[in-house]
């Protein structure tokens, strides 16, 4: 993302952080508590996470690692945000086995991870009509085992002067020309879908 696209998402979260300074969910862009927990549930339910590296893009106050921890012993997580407030409080809780570093991963090279994630990160509208895909590609380069990402439903979600939003299958088209075990997952919320790219030594 450009100088311009990070700046706008820098105001965004500052403006929510003021409307709502008590509530980190709503902070980080969504709905409300529920909204963020059933994203991370259906990205939990995709993959063994046991024993895995996780890299979690744009990973907020770093709360998909508890939520993990709930059912799964993960080998390592990092998470990684653009805003710099986020790292710095996610660095506060002192979470076992984590890190975070603050950092455009959009511009970065991406480490080596069994999976990659990405909740709610890859809604932000891009001056490059190509971001979505080179992510897609980038994350899938990164992954040993699995990437899930979820996006904003095109049917449904209108899109806005900040968040854009896809039609789940050219997405889906998009992946499968990376991994054949490509799928989506679109039954818990109307206004989001997740996408699946399982690695496989065809893929790899």
């Amino acid at each position: 993302m450009n100088f311009l696209d990070r700046l706008n998402i820098y105001f965004y979260h500052k403006d929510r952080h003021k409307k709502w300074p008590s509530n980190p969910p709503k902070i980080l862009g969504w709905r409300d508590e529920e909204s963020q927990l059933s994203r991370f549930r259906i990205i939990a339910k995709q993959h063994d996470f046991n024993h895995k590296s996780v890299l979690d893009l744009g990973c907020g106050y770093g709360d998909f690692k508890p939520y993990l921890d709930q059912n799964y012993d993960i080998a390592h997580y990092t998470g990684v945000d653009q805003l710099k407030a986020f790292v710095n409080a996610a660095k506060k809780r002192r979470l076992t086995a984590s890190r975070f570093v603050h950092a455009d991963f959009a511009r970065q090279t991406l480490p080596k991870y069994d999976i990659v994630i990405a909740c709610g990160s890859l809604n932000y509208r891009s001056s490059d009509p190509n971001y979505l895909t080179r992510m897609i590609s980038k994350m899938h380069q990164a992954a040993n085992e699995a990437v899930i990402f979820n996006l904003l439903n095109a049917e449904t979600f209108p899109e806005d002067a900040l968040l854009k939003s896809y039609h789940s299958e050219h997405v889906l088209s998009y992946c499968r020309n990376l991994s054949a075990d490509s799928y989506i997952v679109d039954q818990y919320a109307t206004d989001d879908f997740t996408v699946v790219l399982k690695k496989s030594a065809n893929s790899a």
